[in-house]
């Protein structure tokens, strides 16, 4: 999934280095009173109300290069605006996805897997779990 992902016409590398501070949460740390669940819309919405940010889609491919001491069994997911997953060229392999499926990139590292950067499958009506650990980007 992730290396179809930055194949898509939605990651787009930018031209010059950019500085950016990030900000790791849970997502449930912005809705208190949540035990179980939060869609993927309220909690971009609620992230934006309390001054954060979207990332870009070329910090999850930057973020699983850089850091090097992740916790095993754990994944951090990346706020960003989801890549539409039917949109994608999968030559020389058949599209796995159906038309309305949209990705995330979710930073992972897993016992007997390693370090690697995933595809997170989303829809903006799905819901996380509130101990989602998500990334989100400080404004500028």
């Amino acid at each position: 999934g992730a290396q179809f992902m930055m194949k898509s016409n939605d990651f787009n590398i930018q031209d010059k280095p950019q500085f950016i501070e990030l900000v790791i949460l849970e997502a449930g740390s912005l809705f208190p009173d949540r035990k179980d669940t939060v869609a993927l819309e309220e909690l971009y919405r609620k992230a934006k109300d309390v001054g954060l940010e979207l990332c870009s889609a070329v910090v999850g491919p930057h973020y699983r290069l850089k850091y090097k001491n992740q916790p095993v069994n754990s994944e951090l997911k990346i706020a960003m605006t989801p890549i539409d997953m039917s949109s994608i060229d999968y030559s020389p392999y058949d599209n796995p996805y159906d038309n309305s499926d949209k990705g995330v990139f979710s930073v992972d590292h897993f016992d007997g897997e390693g370090y690697f950067l995933n595809c997170s499958l989303v829809n903006l009506t799905g819901v996380w779990s509130v101990k989602e650990e998500v990334i989100f980007c400080l404004p500028k």
